[in-house]
């Protein structure tokens, strides 16, 4: 991935949707898949459900579970390596860097 679709990805952020599913062995295979994937926008979207399902944004949803959270971190952790790779970053900056890109942006 290039510095350029990086920066992309990182503008596309806020409009990337969560995985939806019926249940939640559903929800763990969309995971599994999406971890599994090589397309980085699956791993947005992995690791937006994690944050959004633990952070129990909308509701009374139950917790992750541990496969849910193996997931979601690894979707984070491809994620941030590949960013900090096409970015040039070291890892401790580049949360402070993609707000300070979605700031800039809005």
């Amino acid at each position: 991935m290039t510095a350029e679709q990086a920066l992309e990805l990182i503008e596309r952020f806020p409009y990337i949707r969560t995985l939806q599913a019926p249940n939640d062995k559903v929800l763990e295979e969309f995971l599994t898949q999406a971890v599994s994937s090589d397309d980085p926008v699956e791993w947005v979207k992995a690791h937006k459900t994690g944050y959004v399902r633990a952070q129990n944004i909308g509701g009374a949803q139950r917790p992750l579970t541990d496969t849910m959270q193996a997931c979601c971190a690894q979707a984070k952790a491809q994620l941030e390596t590949l960013l900090c790779t096409s970015l040039g970053l070291a890892h401790a900056d580049l949360d402070g860097f993609i707000q300070k890109q979605l700031e800039e942006d809005w």
